[in-house]
């Protein structure tokens, strides 16, 4: 069974910004494509080619990371607009 779990938020300076789940928004997360039992120093995924871009992300999440993460699906800067807008995350927008 999988236990991942969906993120959607939007990508500003290289991080995802979370906006779904609520109680994951705040702080934005790092992603990694290893697993939370690395013991090993974690490798950053380059999410750069998604900048200003709403994605979805399926992984774990813990201390300010996704491990596991696989971005499932991109939407562009006008979707990314929008749901800024509804979820009053208008420091999301470019040049706010």
């Amino acid at each position: 069974m999988d236990n991942t779990r969906q993120f959607l938020g939007i990508v500003k300076d290289e991080r995802l910004h979370i906006i779904l789940p609520e109680s994951e928004s705040g702080e934005p997360a790092k992603l990694t494509e290893m697993s939370m039992a690395v013991g090993m120093e974690i490798k950053e995924m380059d999410i750069g080619e998604y900048e200003g871009k709403a994605i979805a992300v399926r992984g774990y999440g813990g201390s300010g990371w996704i491990y596991s993460a696989k971005v499932t699906d991109q939407a562009g800067p006008i979707v990314a607009a929008l749901l800024a807008k509804a979820f009053g995350r208008v420091d999301l927008l470019n040049g706010a």
